[in-house]
Formats: structure tokens, sequence, C-alpha cells
């Protein structure tokens, strides 16, 4: 068992750590991009998408492909970076990257969102 002040001294130094560390940014070129939607995203089950982040432009103001959600990463999928206004993330899933969003549904309990502002990301994708 460990002791009181040793967790307070551990929990002190993971701040510290992390204090340090540069802040993700959310994408800025769409050259490190590999899949950019202006509506919705579905990756499907097993998907590896090794290299570039998956954006979804903006909110929806209609039908996604999943309903109610901008990006949906299933089971055992491995993504880099992950960006849109609403994400779900099933069981077993890598995101390797930052993740940018404004509501999160995370069934792995290991991804966190950094607030996504603004929307659009790339400005007005026609």
């Amino acid at each position: 068992m460990i002791s009181r002040p040793s967790a307070l001294a551990f929990s002190a130094l993971l701040f510290s750590l992390s204090a340090t560390l540069p802040a993700a940014a959310q994408p800025s070129d769409v050259a490190d991009v590999s899949i950019l939607a202006t509506n919705s995203i579905d990756i499907k089950d097993e998907s590896k998408i090794l290299s570039g982040d998956v954006v979804v432009n903006d909110a929806s103001a209609g039908p996604t492909l999943v309903s109610g959600v901008e990006l949906n990463v299933r089971k055992k999928a491995q993504v880099v970076g992950i960006s849109a206004d609403s994400i779900v993330v099933a069981g077993e899933v890598i995101v390797s990257g930052s993740a940018f969003c404004n509501d999160l549904d995370d069934s792995t309990g290991t991804v966190t969102c950094a607030p996504l502002t603004p929307l659009p990301v790339f400005g007005e994708c026609q």
C-alpha cells in the first residue's frame, strides 16, 4: 500500500510533468487530414487509419450516417487524431493522437476531448 505522502508526491509529479507537455493543436491544415467530411463519418469495425486525422468539418444540421453523431468510431478501430462536434468511440478503439470535440461518448474510457472551436474547422468546404 502506498502511504498518503507518497501518493501525494506522485500526483504532484504527474501534474508537473503534464503541465510541461505541449498542448495538442486541432488540425489546421487539410494536408494533415486523411478523411474529411462535411456531415458525418462512420469508421467501421477493425478499420485502421494509421496516418492523418479524421475530421468532420462542421456540426450537422441534418441526418448523419449514425443517428445523432458526426463521428462514429466502431470497435477495434485504430485512428490517429479525431475531430468532430460529437464523437462516439466504441470498445477497444485505439486513438493514438489528439481528440477534439464538444460531445463525447467513449466506452473505452481512454479518450478525452479538448473543445473543438471554431466550427467549421476548415471554413466552408464546398
